[in-house]
């Protein structure tokens, strides 16, 4: 006959599941202390009235500074503008410290005269001694990403200039700003001529250095950093001149056509040289009005320069 066993259950003590730090907080302002300093996200403990009573080591290392540096400042005086005076004033203002709590917003800290991008987020602790958190979330390397996501997304790989889509979103913006103050703005389309022969002749690897060649002449002759040389398509390139004439857009594209006739395709493709045709279109006295008028325009005359020859600058009328 089998028998039940009427040992006891044993317990075993593991070490360091309560750290000892934790286990040998004297009070509970230590205990909050040894947590924050566990947690990896950049924390400030304050105060009722918004001033650092703790940082931890996190928030030292965001905010680049020490302890004493930090203790006892108002939170206020590490926000940039506007989130300085937003903060100042509801900590003066504001009764109930709950009426502070929010989750996470984003905003600018000011971190040695520089702006920082962080996501802040306040929470009120009921404490013996009530005090409220500030959790920040440094946002420069999510925003370096998105920034540099953006500038795949707007970029040409092959020439390196704007793509297509950067192209007509800049032409919109840009038309946006030179018509509402009255400026001037052209538009400038370059066509290589006779590429297709080019490319059946020397290859499509040739034909790329060519073109990024072509790019890299187009980029040069920008007059200032305002303007725009994107690859519009194929072998088609286009600028947009704001603030300039078509007078003065066809002084740029005449220096351009002479730019491109000395690139040395004899290192490319043996003794080829390259012409662009070009049209353009400018923005002036309200003749135009979308930006997609004064493209078609443009176009137009590019293709005018091409029935008349090519290797030459046509102005719209």
């Amino acid at each position: 006959m089998s028998s039940q066993s009427n040992s006891k259950p044993s317990i075993t003590i593991v070490d360091e599941v309560i750290p000892a730090g934790i286990a040998q907080a004297a009070n509970e302002v230590d205990l909050l202390q040894l947590l924050l300093e566990r947690l990896q996200q950049p924390t400030l403990q304050l105060d009722l009235q918004g001033s650092v009573v703790y940082a931890n080591k996190a928030a030292l290392s965001l905010f680049a500074s020490t302890t004493e540096m930090l203790v006892s400042k108002q939170l206020h005086s590490f926000l940039a503008a506007p989130w300085s005076a937003f903060y100042r004033n509801c900590f003066e203002q504001y009764g109930d410290p709950q009426a502070l709590v929010h989750s996470a917003s984003e905003m600018m800290i000011d971190i040695n005269e520089t702006a920082v991008p962080v996501n802040m987020s306040l929470s009120f602790m009921p404490v013996k001694q009530p005090c409220l958190l500030a959790t920040f979330q440094d946002l420069r390397a999510q925003k370096a990403e998105i920034q540099r996501l953006h500038q795949l997304a707007c970029t040409d790989a092959l020439t390196g200039l704007a793509n297509r889509r950067a192209f007509f979103e800049t032409l919109q913006k840009l038309w946006e700003q030179c018509t509402a103050t009255r400026d001037p703005i052209s538009i400038v389309i370059v066509d290589v001529d006779h590429f297709k022969l080019f490319n059946d002749r020397f290859g499509h690897i040739q034909g790329d250095r060519c073109l990024q060649q072509v790019a890299y002449a187009l980029q040069q002759a920008l007059p200032d950093e305002d303007c725009l040389a994107a690859r519009y398509g194929g072998e088609e390139f286009a600028l947009i001149l704001p603030g300039m004439n078509g007078v003065q857009a066809k002084t740029i594209a005449e220096g351009l056509r002479e730019r491109i006739s000395q690139i040395n395709c004899g290192e490319l493709a043996g003794k080829s040289g390259i012409t662009v045709s070009q049209g353009i279109a400018a923005e002036v006295n309200g003749q135009f009005r979308t930006p997609e008028a004064l493209l078609f325009a443009a176009d137009t005359a590019l293709y005018r320069a091409k029935k008349d020859g090519r290797d030459r600058v046509n102005l719209s009328n």
